[in-house]
């Protein structure tokens, strides 16, 4: 059940703003009180709602995030094939040698990263792209404060942002003998 993404870019397909319409349009079915939860935190819900002791809810809950997981799969196989003109053949090479993939930022967060990469994992599967796994990464809304904190140069500390798609995100970041030692995260704005 491909067909309604065709002609549609990534971002069409799988990207927060997405994730975010399909969580508020089966609100109902979810059980969220739209008037009660701002767009921003929808993720967030769908993430808590796949541990939901309501039956019926979950259900709901983990059918749309394997269609979000194979939406995102999707992506990842057709970065695998030769016929997409914006990538150089070296590109395609490149995804060719990949065997795991890392899923980073607030929505690999949780139940929600989880279920993306269960079923991104497995869309790759049905589509014959064999031997590539799909993990959520260690801190997956911090990743990008852990990347920005080794890049850091001998410095004792370092005031670090990540200035993401919904919020800025800042940490403070302690070094002892070079490594990164600590990661004090501030609130995001």
């Amino acid at each position: 059940g491909f067909e309604a993404f065709e002609g549609n870019d990534a971002f069409g397909i799988f990207s927060s703003g997405e994730v975010i319409g399909e969580v508020a349009s089966a609100a109902d079915r979810l059980g969220v009180d739209l008037t009660e939860t701002e767009g921003t935190d929808l993720p967030r819900r769908l993430s808590e709602i796949l541990e939901s002791e309501d039956t019926d809810i979950k259900r709901e809950a983990e059918h749309l995030a394997a269609d979000l997981g194979r939406r995102l799969g999707l992506i990842f196989y057709v970065m695998t094939l030769k016929a997409n003109p914006w990538y150089s053949a070296e590109d395609f090479d490149l995804w060719h040698s990949i065997r795991s993939i890392y899923l980073v930022g607030g929505l690999a967060n949780g139940n929600l990263g989880k279920a993306l990469a269960k079923y991104a994992c497995e869309v790759l599967s049905e589509l014959g792209v064999d031997g590539v796994s799909v993990k959520t990464g260690l801190y997956p809304s911090h990743a990008q404060l852990v990347g920005i904190a080794r890049l850091t140069d001998g410095a004792k500390k370092a005031l670090l942002f990540d200035f993401g798609h919904t919020f800025v995100k800042s940490a403070v970041a302690s070094f002892e003998d070079g490594k990164l030692a600590e990661l004090a995260i501030r609130p995001k704005v």
